[in-house]
């Protein structure tokens, strides 16, 4: 019997950047180059319309000296110098962890030994200050590719100056969404949610048309944020700041002076902007 090749039932993945691999297992064969062509033999010509780029690495299972089964992985990619459509949409990026200074639990456990001073779960307490902690928050970091015809390009004057004077990175102004043309994911933020990182644009194609490429940091409204020792401050949009004010107050159970806030303040730290001039999606109450 000659070689066999057989995809994993698991193995195919297709990213958002436009590749695409999966994986082989051949079997009835000692010979590397017959379990390469056995890959070959089997494996689709294309992909989610990309074609086959390369075959390997081959890696057998077992003892190499003797093994008759391999491991083979398959990789696809578009052709050299494909070109996204006119007005095409694509993103791509990822949820992932963003540091944040906090000067809160999010519940307060235990204080040792006993009668030691509650803090109310305000973090690293010191004779002068509240310092608080790192943590890690989710946010979303994505980038939005669009094609823009040549007659219907973003003006660049618009956009740099979307945060006016300030020179800060924008935020929506109202709710924003945008889709993606190919796998038809969307992406929609209330108003606060969305600040715009950064724009890179390439070169007119020979058809005239331009890439722009926009990167953009989501970060989730929050209710009825909660200050110990003062209460809620209210909603808090998803780029906007809270600190506070503390003072030495005096703890009756664990009889010593501590600090506490006393005031709390709320503040906006970017420009609101119309998103809609970037072109990519549709802003609207």
């Amino acid at each position: 019997m000659g070689a066999t090749a057989v995809e994993i039932g698991d193995a195919r993945r297709v990213t958002r950047s436009r590749s695409a691999e999966t994986v082989f297992l051949v079997q009835d064969t000692s010979d590397e180059t017959d379990a390469l062509d056995a890959v070959l033999s089997a494996a689709p010509a294309s992909i989610d319309g990309m074609p086959l780029k390369d075959v390997g690495p081959l890696e057998p299972i077992g003892d190499p000296t003797e093994t008759l089964r391999w491991r083979c992985g398959v990789q696809y990619a578009p052709l050299a110098g494909a070109l996204r459509a006119v007005g095409s949409v694509t993103i791509s990026g990822e949820i992932a962890a963003q540091k944040q200074q906090v000067f809160q639990s999010l519940v307060h456990l235990d204080d040792y030994p006993t009668g030691a001073c509650d803090y109310k779960g305000l973090l690293n307490v010191t004779d002068d200050a509240i310092e608080g902690a790192e943590v890690d928050v989710w946010g979303i970091q994505f980038e939005v590719i669009k094609v823009f015809a040549d007659a219907e390009l973003p003006d660049l004057a618009v956009i740099l100056y979307l945060s006016g004077t300030g020179g800060r990175t924008p935020v929506n102004a109202g709710p924003f969404s945008v889709t993606d043309s190919e796998t038809g994911l969307s992406l929609s933020f209330a108003a606060g949610e969305l600040r715009l990182l950064g724009l890179r644009f390439g070169r007119a194609r020979a058809d005239g048309a331009v890439e722009f490429s926009y990167s953009f940091l989501a970060s989730p409204n929050r209710s009825e944020v909660e200050i110990p020792n003062i209460g809620s401050v209210g909603d808090l949009k998803g780029h906007e700041y809270v600190w506070t004010r503390n003072r030495d107050q005096w703890d009756e159970d664990a009889h010593i002076t501590v600090k506490r806030p006393v005031t709390a303040h709320t503040e906006q730290m970017y420009p609101e902007a119309d998103f809609s001039v970037l072109g990519l999606g549709v802003e609207g109450p």
